[in-house]
């Protein structure tokens, strides 16, 4: 799987991705950390990747861009890194079956 992580999540989540095999990078290595959120949609669907976000507007955005876009939507509020990697523990398998399926919007909690 392809992911985007968006830029108030760490880099540790990138990195874990990446151990479990899959593509990941933040947004900010592949855009300026202003760009606009509708630009990283654009980006995203480019790629074929899911966005890890924990920003609401993506999960609007995603429904209105021409190409297709997943969002991962963590709903956790401010956990420290080591918790948001218990969950992301927890949940992957669950968010790999949604992307597979065909999911846009994968609510994470």
């Amino acid at each position: 799987m392809k992911f985007i992580v968006d830029v108030q999540l760490p880099h540790i989540l990138v990195r874990d991705l990446r151990r479990r095999g899959h593509e990941a990078s933040r947004v900010v290595d592949l855009i300026a950390r202003t760009s606009t959120d509708d630009l990283v949609c654009t980006l995203a669907a480019a790629r074929g990747a899911a966005i890890f976000t924990k920003d609401e507007d993506f999960v609007r955005l995603s429904a209105r861009v021409i190409e297709p876009v997943v969002v991962v939507w963590l709903r956790c509020g401010n956990i420290s890194n080591a918790e948001l990697l218990k969950l992301i523990d927890r949940t992957i398998d669950y968010i790999i079956a949604a992307i597979e399926r065909g999911e846009r919007l994968i609510e994470v909690r």
